[in-house]
């Protein structure tokens, strides 16, 4: 049975184009607890991160907003967390730093932006 030029080269191309896939795609924040320290000007984490790819993944980025209640300023902070976590788990990171932030920061939500596979 001949296969075509297309059908091969598609059997050729697909386990790459799986390989090609962001792994933040697969990377979840599970949990967040904030707090804030120094003056309470300095937002502090323990942030839950879930690894739902088949490999290990490091240097997470992850962007936070902050807002306050009474004026609903945003301030935005972008970190990056070292990891690494293992294929298909959660890793809990505590006392993520995320520098300075608004003294009346009420609410801060987090969401990763990038990862590297190990």
């Amino acid at each position: 049975m001949k296969r075509s030029a297309f059908a091969m080269l598609a059997v050729a191309v697909l386990p790459f184009a799986a390989a090609a896939a962001d792994p933040a795609d697969a990377v979840k924040v599970i949990k967040q607890v904030w707090r804030k320290g120094g003056h309470t000007n300095v937002g502090i984490a323990d942030i839950t991160l879930g690894n739902d790819n088949p490999f290990a993944v490091k240097d997470i980025k992850i962007r936070c907003v902050f807002t306050t209640r009474s004026t609903g300023k945003v301030t935005e902070i972008q970190q990056t967390i070292a990891g690494p976590i293992k294929p298909n788990s959660e890793q809990t990171f505590k006392k993520v730093s995320f520098g300075f932030v608004d003294t009346q920061a009420a609410d801060g939500a987090c969401e990763v932006r990038g990862a590297t596979q190990i």
